[in-house]
């Protein structure tokens, strides 16, 4: 398991198909599956959509 550190500003959050995406531009993006994940921690301007809260990550 593992944190994961997001701190590019005006990076997104989402929650898709049991995975993590971090999207840091239209074409730049990474893909983490959550059970790999233990804590998220955000420094800055990163918006995060509320299917991440609803999964509990």
């Amino acid at each position: 398991m593992s944190n994961v550190y997001v701190y590019e500003q005006g990076a997104m959050l989402k929650y898709k198909e049991n995975r993590l995406i971090i999207n840091y531009s239209e074409n730049d993006f990474k893909s983490i599956p959550i059970e790999n994940i233990d804590n998220i921690v955000i420094f800055g301007a990163i918006q995060v959509s509320k299917c991440l809260f609803i999964q509990k990550i």
